[in-house]
């Protein structure tokens, strides 16, 4: 999969909210909330007992895309009184502004980088079936060694609402 804007990336995450970390598995995902005043974050993951806000971005996580996050975590706070709220910043680096700034806040932030934390070419485990980095040798998940070489294996791109090959 080629990584052309953030719907790929949104797409990405969608269909293996895992890739964000194991616990995002098991939440329920609303992709592009759309709050009263119109705004959107990219993704809200929730349970009965928290709310996290991911925000993507292809580029570098700056100042603004920050004070976007703040905003949603706000909304979420009014929403959702008593929730555990956390934020994820997806990009591909951190201004350093923004760890300075995340340092005094009083959420909960973490930052993953594409292609770091979140791999953007990915492989599908022939045992599990999860995705993993193009480069692992082994599943991170099951550790097998077998991965699904069929050039056929598609998923479904949410933006353009049509199918693209992870190759």
């Amino acid at each position: 999969m080629h990584i052309k804007n953030e719907y790929d990336i949104h797409a990405l995450i969608r269909n293996y909210p895992y890739l964000l970390g194991d616990e995002f598995a098991n939440l329920k995902m609303k992709h592009e909330k759309i709050y009263e005043d119109r705004t959107r974050a990219d993704l809200i993951f929730t349970s009965d007992t928290l709310s996290i806000v991911v925000e993507v971005k292809k580029g570098p996580i700056d100042i603004e895309m920050l004070n976007q996050a703040l905003h949603y975590l706000r909304k979420e706070q009014r929403e959702s009184p008593g929730k555990t709220l956390k934020c994820v910043l997806v990009g591909s680096r951190v201004h350093q502004e923004v760890e300075n700034k995340i340092s005094r806040i009083g959420f909960s932030f973490e930052i993953k980088l594409l292609n770091i934390d979140v791999p953007t070419k990915i492989k599908i485990c022939d045992n599990c079936r999860r995705a993993n980095p193009l480069t692992a040798l082994i599943c991170r998940y099951c550790k097998s060694r077998k991965f699904i070489t069929d050039p056929f294996l598609f998923f479904e791109d949410f933006h353009e609402k049509k199918y693209i090959s992870l190759r």
